[in-house]
């Protein structure tokens, strides 16, 4: 058995480490070390088995020393809820630091994410992450822990964001749609679908790298579609109107849809929907953001909403952005 030499002797559980991209790695728990007895020998880490508390909680403390840090790990329900480790961070602060632990095993969901826009759970943008129960992180980052039985550990790591998740897919999971709505939080998050996309079916390291069926390009539309999306919503449209469209759509679908379904078609309308606080575009931008500068958006929207706040000078950015911003500005 291994122990750490530095906590009285705690069992080190033995963890199969598994490389997955330079973003994130996964780590497999085994039943070799830990503290269970009996039925749950040795390296058990559930709480809800009917395995000492104290010996579960002694594992997971073992676990964390081999990985490097704490793994986070909620009530999987077989449920299409997926939440960012931010909120859990939120619910921990707010339970206490006795009531913290309760507070996040009972909470139910089955997908976490964790990085990316937003992210204030007190780990870095890269995150790793494993499954199984116990996944990976660097000294920095955090873990998200899957329990699986018969049911799958579903593994994302998006490079450019350095966004992460995991969730617990089994057939119930599966059909309500688990992992649609994990990627959707990435999404939502500053993730990318097509460089997720990209990584499993264009990397020759993949499994499934040569498997795609098909390959899909879409276009934006033509000014002469975009004229009768125009016209069937706001016939008596001008072509101030057409060309505003346009101009704030460049012919993307998304773009247009959102006008459309928010009854924005003539340009006031458009420019009001596109300058107020919960305009999409806002969101965009940091997206936009994340998939070109990765883990370093932050500092590039910072320097950005100092220019746009009417803080010019060098001098000025770096004070309010709060670091060495030479490499940006340079």
């Amino acid at each position: 058995m291994i122990c750490s030499p530095d906590s009285d002797s705690l069992p080190l559980p033995a963890a199969i480490p598994i490389a997955f991209d330079d973003n994130a790695a996964v780590y497999y728990s085994t039943r070799l070390g830990g503290s269970s007895q009996g039925d749950f020998c040795f390296a058990n880490m559930g709480l809800r088995t009917g395995d000492d508390k104290a010996a579960v909680r002694k594992n997971r403390a073992g676990l964390a020393k081999v990985i490097g840090c704490e793994v986070t790990v909620v009530k999987q329900v077989h449920s299409a809820k997926a939440v960012h480790i931010s909120e859990l961070a939120a619910i921990k602060a707010e339970a206490g630091s006795e009531a913290a632990e309760s507070a996040i095993e009972e909470f139910e969901a089955d997908g976490i994410v964790a990085g990316g826009i937003g992210c204030n759970a007190g780990c870095n943008v890269g995150c790793d992450v494993g499954c199984d129960g116990k996944p990976d992180s660097t000294e920095s980052g955090c873990a998200l822990g899957v329990f699986a039985a018969d049911c799958l550990p579903v593994i994302f790591s998006d490079a450019g964001s350095g966004i992460i998740a995991a969730c617990h897919c089994g057939r119930r999971g599966l059909e309500k749609g688990i992992i649609a709505a994990t990627v959707e939080r990435i999404k939502q998050c500053g993730g990318s679908v097509n460089r997720l996309m990209t990584k499993i079916f264009f990397d020759d390291s993949q499994p499934l790298y040569g498997r795609n069926t098909g390959k899909l390009s879409i276009t934006p539309f033509p000014v002469s579609l975009l004229k009768s999306v125009i016209a069937e919503h706001n016939a008596g449209h001008s072509r101030r109107d057409l060309l505003a469209l346009w101009t704030l759509t460049g012919g993307v679908a998304r773009y247009v849809e959102l006008f459309v379904d928010s009854k924005a078609l003539t340009r006031k309308k458009m420019l009001d929907n596109v300058f107020s606080l919960s305009s999409s575009y806002i969101d965009e931008g940091r997206v936009i953001l994340s998939e070109e500068f990765g883990k370093e958006y932050g500092v590039y929207f910072s320097i950005l909403s100092a220019i746009a706040a009417g803080r010019t000078s060098f001098a000025e950015i770096k004070n309010i952005v709060g670091t060495d911003i030479g490499g940006q500005l340079t």
